[in-house]
């Protein structure tokens, strides 16, 4: 499989491949694996996802606004308050 493959099957994953939420319902499951639907399920105004190979940024995507107000799509250069985040992320590379 080539480098590239490899990076659409990334997207592939992200996009459409998400693992039901705790506490979602049977009948949604079908369509847990949309990133769009658990958007609108979770009420999230916007979001950055981006793939990683080897330290360099292969694929950048943005989806939503940042405010609802303003309706300002999500750019690459948003920046997003991660709060507590950086606790989990700190917690999961101690463990490995």
């Amino acid at each position: 499989m080539s480098r590239i493959d490899s990076i659409r099957q990334s997207i592939t994953a992200v996009e459409q491949g998400l693992l039901p939420f705790f506490g979602q319902l049977q009948k949604d499951s079908d369509a847990a694996g949309e990133l769009a639907l658990r958007i609108q399920q979770l009420h999230v105004l916007g979001l950055s996802c981006t793939v990683v190979d080897q330290s360099v940024t292969r694929w950048a995507q943005q989806y939503g606004v940042i405010q609802c107000a303003s309706q300002l799509p999500v750019a690459v250069t948003t920046r997003f308050n991660i709060c507590s985040m950086t606790t989990m992320v700190t917690s999961m590379l101690t463990l490995v």
